[in-house]
């Protein structure tokens, strides 16, 4: 852009009559006009009778001896000053009401004024029934009585003004210009020079402040808008978009910094300071306007997280995370800044092309990303130069972009967005090959802040106190130990909880039959009813005994300085359940030694301080059902060779799912599996609910389907159990009372469904979901041999069940297909996948292999063999 260059004398010109213009700004001046209306209309006054003349700043009164009991109307119209007022900067500073000499109670900072209804007057809305005072009123309209003499005292102001000041220095100090003989009085929106007459060969400090305009250019969206630097008249190239400007230094200044050896621009100087030669004279041209807003939110960082192998297969070779490190040896890599509302592209390219890509994600990047709620942008991707299809549902829980440590960055500094590849987690691109260039073109649309806590205050509740824990008895990896606060623990642990408030001293601890052989994980565990949410800080003191021995514990161990967090525990859901720090997780965090084999563990622990705050309610709204209609209950399964049943509503393998013609199958009673067309496992029983009452779903003549999926993945629990139904989500119902029931023996209650709120299309009864970190891990349970099922009891309905209802016999529903005996009543859209199991990617307290998005099985079979001999994760 050409910069328009003034001559010094044309320069104070438009300076002088900027200033001049605040004290007059029109020279025949403006008529002020009272405007006034009772609640009837019977007494009106539009300025006809009271009126007076507005020159500028001052103050004024308009008053009216006509009285009336209330105001509907109360404002005053300065005729025609709109536009000259917000040019010159005049505004309202001051106003006072009065009723017979007695002052009217008025909150100053609700009046508004400006060109409000665009006719161009100004206007000052002292209230006005129709206008925009209405909602927020300054004054009451209904107690004040207007009884014989009404008064309105305004004083208008201008801007201030402020000395705009040079400061110079040369890069051995000994030429320095701190505005004695260079400076200018600004005094608002216009142009302004500085000129200095000493010069200096270079710069080493070259700025310009405003003295005490930073708070008011801030307010008003001032600040620059052009900037010309010039040396004997001859202007020197200047990227203006690097030059930094605001209250830099919190002094209350307002800074435009074009060059600071100790400041923000000497990383990326708008100027080269080394090729300038100040030789004779010095001239600063500058504009200050109106500017757009500042992005919302800080500004990030931008680039790709990737991790994949360069030569063979597990070598890990090509990594890159945001700085170029002997890891990243063989990229180049390109970043970007990008605030809301800008576009940005970033992109890695590789000197030869990936073996194998592990994951690879965009991420935003700030010192504090833990005030965000909400993340909108817009995305494409282009591998080797060919733009892909990005699927931005894939994550099983709907997120388009969570936090998580990448590289050197704490889960408190990076956001990773939905459009990468996680072999582990969410594909939202298929898994490229022979990759040899990423990019990612990302709008940032907005960015929110989350929810403010509620008022912090000590807790008064009692919580349940215990020991949770996970290892092995027998053999490594048997899981033969498990822990998770029942009042009846595994045969051979003898469990001691405890039950305590805050100031409150506990001893907990377990004690083995024998030594343990390996153990995975183990944490304090404090329960409460939603004491996952409302607990916001705490404060105790914590020893750990192991077999009677005292070992040292690290709380600072954990990178992000987490004490305390919230996460599911046997059957306590993260929001009821916190575990606490001291304990040790074999791929989390170690606040202690792994302890080897031991057969008791013991902590003291002094409750100190338990605040709690409670969080925005943001709960889902509740659905109204038909309470004398008949909806449809069907069993979900997953093994972790992945033999599935899908929620009826799936897109892929549901009631009316689109893959079913590849596998020459239909929706069925049965278990299939992608990967063998044609084959089924098992008889499965739906149920009908007809009304309140318990029923069940079940699956029996699977033969050793089970048995030996969980030995080809070497894992002995399923990765889903649980029940679609055709309720919607957010029913208003009740699902108590569940049971799982493994070969005929109860081996989990629930005395409560947990419902999966992730579903948005229908109803969700999860009892073990492998990526949902509420349900994630449940007590030890063999593989069924004969027959697993699942029990329920429903109320709100209208009606009950009847006696003869086959749900009380379970094992009799009849019917090939449970759509044959009832339709579902109302069911979600069967194109629209929902949330297909409520699928959690987090961080948690075991190996996680993640391959699968939510229930829809995705995984390329060939490979589970070789993923689950990778340790490493994304």
């Amino acid at each position: 852009m050409t910069k328009r260059v003034l001559s010094i004398a044309l320069a104070l010109m438009i300076m002088i009559t900027c200033c001049a213009g605040l004290t007059v700004v029109a020279e025949e001046g403006y008529t002020a006009k009272l405007g006034f209306a009772n609640s009837d209309w019977s007494v009106q006054e539009w300025g006809d009778n009271v009126n007076t003349t507005v020159t500028g700043p001052g103050t004024y009164t308009l008053s009216w001896d006509a009285a009336a009991s209330d105001a509907l109307v109360f404002v005053v119209d300065i005729a025609g000053a709109g536009a000259d007022f917000a040019a010159a900067g005049i505004e309202l500073s001051a106003l006072t009401v009065t009723a017979d000499g007695v002052e009217v109670p008025v909150d100053f900072s609700k009046v508004v004024s400006g060109d409000l209804e665009g006719n161009g007057n100004f206007r000052i809305e002292i209230y006005n029934e129709y206008g925009t005072t209405k909602a927020d009123a300054p004054l009451d309209p209904a107690a004040v009585s207007f009884a014989s003499n009404l008064t309105v005292t305004f004083t208008l102001t201008g801007p201030a003004t402020y000395d705009a000041k040079l400061g110079f220095a040369n890069s051995d100090w000994s030429v320095q210009e701190w505005g004695d003989n260079s400076k200018t009085t600004v005094c608002g929106a216009g142009e302004y020079s500085i000129s200095l007459d000493g010069a200096a060969t270079d710069a080493l400090v070259f700025v310009v402040d405003i003295v005490g305009a930073g708070e008011e250019f801030a307010a008003k969206n001032l600040g620059l808008t052009a900037l010309a630097v010039l040396v004997d008249g001859v202007e020197i190239p200047l990227d203006l978009s690097k030059v930094v400007t605001g209250d830099l230094e919190e002094n209350g200044n307002y800074r435009i910094e074009i060059y600071n050896e100790y400041g923000t621009t000497k990383a990326d100087a708008p100027i080269d300071p080394a090729a300038v030669n100040f030789a004779s004279n010095l001239t600063i041209h500058f504009t200050i306007g109106t500017v757009e807003a500042a992005p919302e939110g800080p500004v990030f960082d931008l680039f790709i997280a990737y991790g994949g192998d360069r030569a063979e297969s597990n070598d890990w070779g090509y990594e890159y995370y945001g700085a170029d490190t002997d890891k990243s040896a063989g990229i180049t890599a390109t970043k970007a800044q990008i605030g809301v509302g800008e576009t940005a592209t970033i992109s890695l390219n590789f000197e030869n092309p990936a073996v194998y890509s592990w994951f690879f994600s965009p991420c935003l990047v700030a010192e504090d990303i833990s005030w965000i709620g909400n993340v909108e942008f817009d995305i494409v991707c282009k591998v080797n130069g060919e733009e892909v299809a990005i699927n931005m549902e894939a994550d099983s829980q709907g997120r388009t972009w969570w936090t998580e440590g990448t590289g050197d960055y704490s889960g408190t500094q990076c956001i990773r967005l939905a459009g990468g590849y996680n072999e582990w987690g969410a594909q939202f691109i298929a898994q490229p090959e022979n990759l040899t260039s990423l990019e990612y073109t990302i709008t940032l649309k907005s960015v929110e802040k989350a929810p403010e806590p509620g008022e912090e205050v000590e807790s008064t509740d009692e919580y349940f106190l215990f020991i949770g824990y996970g290892g092995d008895k027998e053999a490594e990896n048997d899981w033969g130990w498990s822990y998770g606060g029942e009042e009846t623990p595994a045969e051979g642990i003898t469990a001691v909880n405890a039950t305590i408030k805050s100031g409150d001293t506990a001893t907990i601890s377990l004690t083995f039959a024998t030594p343990t052989v390996n153990s995975w994980w183990f944490a304090p565990t404090l329960v409460g009813t939603n004491a996952g949410n409302l607990i916001s800080s705490m404060d105790f003191d914590i020893v750990c005994k192991i077999d009677g021995v005292e070992v040292p514990i690290d709380m600072a161990a954990d990178e992000e300085g987490k004490i305390f967090w919230n996460e599911g525990t046997g059957s306590f859901k993260g929001e009821d359940c916190v575990r606490l720090a001291g304990g040790y997780n074999e791929w989390g965090t170690h606040y202690i030694a792994e302890p080897g084999s031991f057969t008791t563990i013991e902590y003291t622990i002094t409750f100190n301080s338990i605040k709690i705050s409670t969080p925005v309610d943001d709960t889902p709204p509740v659905v109204e059902i038909d309470k004398n209609g008949t909806y449809n209950a069907y069993l979900m399964l997953q093994t972790p060779n992945w033999t599935f049943r899908n929620a009826w509503d799936d897109e892929f393998y549901g009631m009316n799912g689109s893959s079913w013609e590849a596998l020459g199958l239909t929706w069925g009673q049965y278990l299939v599996h992608q990967d063998h067309p044609g084959e089924s496992w098992g008889t499965i029983t739906d149920a009908v609910i007809a009304g309140n009452g318990t029923y069940s779903v079940s699956i029996t003549d699977f033969g050793t389907i089970f048995a030996d999926d969980f030995a080809a993945a070497g894992q002995d629990y399923f990765n889903i159990i649980a029940i679609s139904t055709d309720l919607p989500a957010g029913a208003n119902v009740v699902i108590t009372d569940v049971q799982l029931i493994i070969d005929g023996q109860v081996r989990h209650t629930y005395p409560e469904a947990y419902i999966n709120e992730e579903s948005s299309g229908s109803l969700q009864i999860l009892i073990q979901n492998i990526w949902n970190s509420d349900v994630k891990e449940i007590s030890y349970y063999p593989a069924p041999t004969q027959s697993l099922e699942i029990k329920f009891t429903i109320s709100g309905f209208d009606y009950d069940q009847a006696k003869d209802d086959p749900n009380e016999n379970p094992g009799e529903n009849p019917g090939e297909n449970p759509g044959d005996a009832t339709e579902p009543t109302d069911p979600a859209d069967p194109s629209d996948p929902g949330d297909n199991g409520g699928s959690d990617n987090g961080d948690n307290d075991s190996i996680v292999i993640y391959i699968v998005v939510g229930v829809v099985v995705v995984a390329v079979i060939a490979v589970v063999v070789v993923l689950f001999l990778k340790k490493k994760k994304a």
